[in-house]
């Protein structure tokens, strides 16, 4: 089994224990021919991007494939989907990429030449690494992301500020004012609906099947209206994550820090209308199932997420009990 989060380390780990005698000879035959060798690239970049080199890119001698071809053949025990993931390392896109928005881990990339933007997981932060950063490196598949192979520049400028940045930058703001509302354990859904920004309206109108003609308020109180009438078919029809977090907050009263979802994806766009959330929160969102905003304790503000109050009883009716994990 292949370990999602830092894959390289196991492959390294493969390398140094069949190869170890051997990188200093590989290294003085092949260090003329790296062709990431770049002036003023300090000693720990330089054997990082060497290192990928001779594992991912390299075809060695000794053994006619590379190092990754090599690992697959020695472990015929690998699933299809592992195997495939590890053949997508030989799709090696090398260009300038500009962090168009990074949330932990997780980034999106855009390429400078293509425009093309890929979306990429990191397994440790990297220093200076955030949005707008311009990273001159390889990337490569690997399951459904893309990760970095080797980094030879990092370059923080506002003269590289890209359009696709400033937009992010812009839905960003925009989703932390929509979910700046203050709220409580009371608070109804069509309270939030007639905070929220229109275009948020709308999208949950969509996604219910509703029409968006018409004022804020009164599409506030035909969605509260739908939902409750709907309840079972909307429950029913949602993904088992998005379940499991409706189960977490009802464990919870219904209301709790936001932080107890945290290993849930939240991923949402501000331009709902447009852009349906499809995220195990976000689901929930543009359903009116869930709300996330603002709540006061002892002087501070916390981010809370709740059920709204009127669906609350309905919702526990529907639900199954949660799926034991083994």
């Amino acid at each position: 089994m292949i370990d999602y989060e830092d894959f390289k380390k196991g492959l390294f780990e493969y390398f140094m224990k069949k190869y170890e005698n051997k990188l200093s000879e590989w290294h003085a035959k092949f260090s003329k021919e790296f062709p990431y060798n770049y002036e003023g690239m300090d000693n720990d970049a330089y054997a990082i991007n060497f290192m990928d080199w001779l594992m991912f890119e390299k075809t060695l001698p000794e053994i006619k494939i590379n190092i990754v071809d090599e690992y697959i053949s020695d472990h015929p025990e690998l699933s299809f989907d592992d195997k495939a993931a590890l053949l997508g390392t030989r799709t090696i896109i090398n260009s300038e990429f500009v962090v168009i928005s990074k949330k932990g881990k997780e980034l999106i990339l855009k390429d400078r030449k293509t425009s093309h933007t890929y979306p990429a997981v990191i397994s440790a932060n990297i220093p200076g690494l955030g949005r707008n950063t311009l990273i001159i490196g390889r990337i490569h598949p690997f399951y459904n992301t893309y990760r970095l192979l080797g980094i030879f520049v990092l370059h923080n400028s506002p003269m590289i500020l890209d359009h696709d940045v400033m937009m992010n930058a812009f839905m960003d703001g925009r989703i932390k004012d929509a979910e700046n509302i203050l709220v409580s354990s009371n608070t109804k859904l069509t309270a939030v609906l007639n905070k929220y920004p229109s275009n948020w309206v709308d999208g949950i109108c969509l996604s219910l099947g509703l029409s968006k003609n018409g004022k804020k308020n009164e599409k506030a109180k035909i969605i509260q209206e739908h939902i409750m009438s709907n309840i079972n078919d909307i429950i029913s029809a949602l993904p088992q994550k998005s379940k499991d977090v409706l189960h977490i907050l009802l464990e919870n009263n219904s209301f709790a820090r936001y932080s107890i979802l945290k290993e849930y994806d939240d991923k949402i766009s501000y331009f709902w209308e447009s852009e349906e959330p499809t995220s195990d929160i976000g689901i929930l969102r543009v359903k009116g199932l869930l709300v996330i905003g603002k709540s006061v304790e002892n002087g501070r503000k916390y981010t809370v997420a709740l059920i709204p109050k009127e669906l609350r009883e309905s919702i526990q009716k529907q639900l199954s009990p949660p799926e034991v994990k083994s």
